[in-house]
């Protein structure tokens, strides 16, 4: 997970919804403040902190949703998809990957040692060739 680029957006989204919210709040107050308010103004009021609510929780869920798609592989997948973005200068040099990682070494050719030289699978004093009995013999006392 790229946690130096998700939380920018982390910070993107919480500040869009802190100003929405302080801005509906200053609505509220200029429209219904300045004084003792009615049952019914404190119904409305309620009735918009509780939409604002419900509208910030619901966008929350899904910037979860969107973070895990755009960084969860290591990649950049919002801007161009599969975009590598890179490790910090730092990290490779603490990791000792200043020129990325050792290349995967070759699959191994051929079957084990064991059966190339047309042996068997021993267990205890037991000679077990695959096949020449049960499991549940192999097992008995």
């Amino acid at each position: 997970m790229k946690y130096a680029y998700a939380v920018e957006d982390i910070r993107a989204a919480q500040a869009m919804w802190e100003n929405e919210g302080a801005e509906l709040v200053a609505a509220v107050d200029a429209k219904f403040g300045g004084g003792a308010a009615s049952p019914e103004e404190v119904d409305v009021a309620l009735g918009m902190f509780e939409a604002h609510a419900d509208k910030v929780r619901a966008a929350w869920w899904r910037l979860g949703d969107v973070i895990m798609a755009n960084y969860a592989d290591g990649f950049l997948s919002k801007a161009k998809t599969g975009a590598p973005v890179g490790y910090p200068a730092w990290w490779l040099e603490a990791a000792g990957w200043r020129q990325g990682p050792e290349p995967i070494p070759p699959p191994k050719t051929g079957r084990s040692k064991i059966f190339r030289e047309g042996g068997s699978l021993e267990r205890g004093a037991r000679v077990r060739r695959a096949g020449s009995a049960s499991l549940a013999s192999a097992f008995r006392v």
